[in-house]
């Protein structure tokens, strides 16, 4: 079975979502110093991909926003304190340079994620 355009659409909006408009400030700030924050936000955004997912059936969600959550955080801990770091030291190209490679990482991993389970689980 392969992966339909709109099912890769589906996921990019739903992302930009999570991790654009429901991020709020705060957790923006703060994520890259405390751990509680990041896992709130980490958190919310596994939450939300949970009913999206559910069109493609329970086991299907369950799984999905398991492995999500796990890369979510593993890679947002590290980013958001390279981030950190970057603009701090005033070093805005590395620092819009790093933003992109994390917005790669995620959009890889969510479309093949997506994918390895469709064609195992759907």
């Amino acid at each position: 079975m392969t992966i339909l355009i709109l099912e890769i659409i589906y996921i990019l909006i739903i992302y930009w979502i999570t991790d654009f408009v429901l991020q709020a400030e705060k957790q923006l700030k703060e994520k890259s110093k405390n751990i509680f924050m990041l896992l709130q936000y980490v958190l919310m955004y596994s939450i939300v991909w949970f009913p999206a997912m559910l069109i493609f059936g329970n086991k299907f969600a369950l799984l999905f926003i398991g492995i999500i959550f796990i890369q979510y955080f593993i890679i947002n801990y590290f980013s958001s304190k390279i981030n950190t770091k970057l603009w701090n030291d005033d070093k805005i190209h590395y620092f819009f340079i790093n933003i992109g490679f994390d917005q790669l990482l995620h959009t890889i991993i969510l479309i093949l994620t997506f994918y390895i389970l469709w064609i195992n689980i759907l």
